[in-house]
C-alpha cells in the first residue's frame, strides 16, 4: 500500500475509536451499574476478575436501547455522521432475504454465474502474494487455531479493531466456496496452478478455524445456530478439529447450517429452505438451550436481515450481518455489536433505513437531522416479503440464496 492510502487507513481508524468511544459512553450513560463499575479495566485488576468470572450475580447482558446509525464510513469525518435511534425504530426487524421452497440442495448447474449482477472484474487481477507466501501465511494461521480451543474463551469488551477472533461459517468449505467462485477467483488472481494450490490451502487451513466463542461464559457466538442436535456447549467442544464438512457430524452441520424459525410463535423444529436434512429452531429451543448452558445471549449470523441486526426468542437470540447491501443486490444495512465491559451490548448500524415519519421521536427538531438517512436511502427499494425472494432476482443470484 502506498503512503496516502496507510495515512487514509490511519485517519479511518482514530475515527473508528472516536465512534467506539461516543457509542460507550452512551450506554455507560442509560446503563443502571455506576460507571466505575464498568469502565474498561486493567485485565488483573479486581474489576477485571469479577467481569469476568462467570458468575449469575454480576454482569448481566443488557441490550441498550438505542443503537448507533452511521451514514457511510466517510475517511477523517466518522464521528461527525454518528446519530442514535431507538431499537423500536427498526422497521425491518423479521424481514430476511431467504429462499421459499425446499429444492435448493446444490447442484451446479443451478448457480452457474456464481457472482452477482453487474460484478465487474478489477483491471489488474494479479494478487500480490504468490503461492510461497500465501503458503507461509497460512501455516502461521493454522499455528495459532492450533493452540486455541473449539470454542473460544473470550473477556468483554468486543473487540475491535485491537483484537479479532475467527470462528468458522458454512462458506469455510471447499466445495461451497468453490461453487460461489472462490476457486475462480484464486485461479484469475494467481494462474491456474497457483491458485488451485492456494484455494486448496486455503480450505485446509479453514479445517483448523474455531467453531464458536463464548465471552464471559454468558454470551455465545456461532455462525448458524443449535439446530435439533446441539444441546450443550460441551457438544461442540468435543468436536477435535481439523475437520471436514464431509467428516463432520451433524452437530457441525446444525452449528453452520441452521436457522432460527420466522418468528417467535413458531416453536420445535421445522424443514429448513435452505436444503434437505437442515432444519430451522424455535424460540423453545432457544430458551432451553440458555438455561441448560447458564448463558443469557446468542449471537449469529448466517443470515442477511435488512436491518443488519434482528431479535429473536424474545432478545435471546441476535441475528448479526455486517455486509451492507449484501452481494450488491439485497439493499440492506449492516450491523456490529459493541460489548462493554459491563456486558452492555450496542448495536452499531451502517447505512441503516430512515425511522417511519410517525415515530413519537420524529419532532421538528430532530426531522432535519434525520433527513440524511432518508437522502441515503432515496434510492433503496422496497424491503422483500420476509420468506420470498425480491420479484426480479432468479435462482441463480446470490441474493435470492
Amino acid at each position: 500500500m502506498d503512503k496516502n492510502s496507510m495515512e487514509k487507513l490511519r485517519e479511518a481508524s482514530a475515527a473508528e475509536a472516536e465512534a467506539a468511544s461516543a457509542v460507550w459512553q452512551a450506554a455507560q450513560a442509560a446503563s443502571a451499574v455506576p460507571a466505575e463499575e464498568t469502565s474498561v479495566s486493567d485485565d488483573n485488576s479486581p474489576a477485571a476478575e469479577t467481569a469476568s468470572d462467570g458468575s449469575d450475580n454480576e454482569g448481566d447482558v443488557r441490550l441498550h436501547p438505542r443503537a448507533v446509525v452511521v451514514a457511510k464510513e466517510a475517511v477523517g469525518n466518522l464521528g461527525g455522521m454518528v446519530r442514535q435511534l431507538s431499537l423500536d425504530q427498526f422497521e425491518n426487524e423479521s424481514r430476511r432475504m431467504i429462499p421459499s421452497n425446499n429444492d435448493l440442495s446444490y447442484p451446479t448447474k443451478k448457480f452457474a454465474r456464481q457472482r452477482p449482477r453487474n460484478w465487474k472484474a478489477p483491471v489488474n487481477r494479479r494478487f500480490f502474494l504468490d503461492s510461497y507466501e500465501v503458503g507461509e501465511l497460512c501455516y502461521a494461521a493454522e499455528q495459532l487455531f492450533m493452540q486455541e480451543p473449539t470454542v473460544l474463551q473470550l473477556k468483554a469488551p468486543i473487540e475491535y479493531p485491537e483484537n479479532v477472533h475467527l470462528i468458522r461459517g458454512n462458506h469455510e468449505a471447499a466445495d461451497i466456496n468453490a461453487l460461489f467462485g472462490f476457486r475462480i477467483e484464486c485461479i484469475e488472481r494467481m494462474g491456474e496452478n497457483d491458485g488451485i494450490w492456494a484455494w486448496t490451502r486455503f480450505n485446509q487451513l479453514f479445517n483448523y478455524l474455531p467453531l464458536a466463542a463464548l465471552i464471559e461464559k454468558k454470551i455465545i457466538c456461532m455462525h448458524g445456530g443449535i439446530g435439533r442436535s446441539i444441546h450443550s456447549v460441551e457438544q461442540i467442544e468435543k468436536l477435535e478439529r481439523p475437520i471436514t464438512m464431509d467428516a463432520g457430524s451433524i452437530i457441525l452441520m446444525d452449528l453452520l447450517w441452521s436457522d432460527p424459525t420466522e418468528n417467535d410463535s413458531i416453536e420445535g423444529l421445522r424443514p429448513n429452505a435452505r436444503g434437505p436434512g437442515l432444519v430451522t429452531f424455535g424460540p423453545d429451543r432457544v430458551t432451553d438451550f440458555c438455561k441448560k448452558n447458564k448463558l443469557q445471549l446468542i449471537i449469529r449470523a448466517h443470515e442477511c436481515v435488512m436491518d443488519g441486526f434482528e431479535r429473536f426468542a424474545q432478545g435471546q437470540l441476535i441475528t448479526l450481518f455486517s455486509a451492507t447491501n449484501y452481494c450488491g443486490t439485497a439493499n440492506n444495512a449492516g450491523a456490529i455489536l459493541v460489548v462493554g465491559r459491563g456486558l452492555v451490548i450496542v448495536p452499531k448500524l451502517i447505512h441503516p433505513l430512515p425511522p417511519p415519519i410517525q415515530s413519537p421521536e420524529t419532532s421538528p427538531e430532530r426531522v432535519g437531522d434525520d433527513t440524511w438517512m432518508q437522502e441515503l436511502n432515496i434510492q433503496r427499494p422496497p424491503t422483500p416479503t420476509r420468506g420470498r425472494p425480491q420479484p426480479d432476482h432468479d435462482r441463480s443470484s446470490l441474493a435470492y440464496i
